[in-house]
């Protein structure tokens, strides 16, 4: 059985503000630690062996789709994304 890549996607804001979401954790970047939202990547674009047909479209797939709010101060925070395979 040939092994596809999965990971994790790690969504956080460095300056004011926080991250909600279903499954959070924490990062360590640069000294500092951050709050993390924490989504499961299950979704992967086809290779080329075609393993889901023609026509298919990883975006289309409802687990894409992931939605989680900031809790954003007035101030911009910046938003940084790390994912982990």
């Amino acid at each position: 059985m040939e092994r596809k890549d999965d990971g994790v996607l790690s969504v956080g804001l460095i300056g004011p503000g926080i991250i909600v979401a279903d499954k959070t954790d924490k990062i360590s970047i640069g000294g500092s630690t951050y709050d993390v939202a924490v989504f499961d990547i299950t979704i992967y674009p086809d290779s080329p062996k075609n393993e889901h047909g023609e026509g298919y479209n990883p975006w289309n797939e409802p687990a894409s789709k992931f939605n989680s709010p900031s809790m954003a101060q007035p101030e911009k925070p910046k938003l940084f994304f790390i994912e982990w395979s």
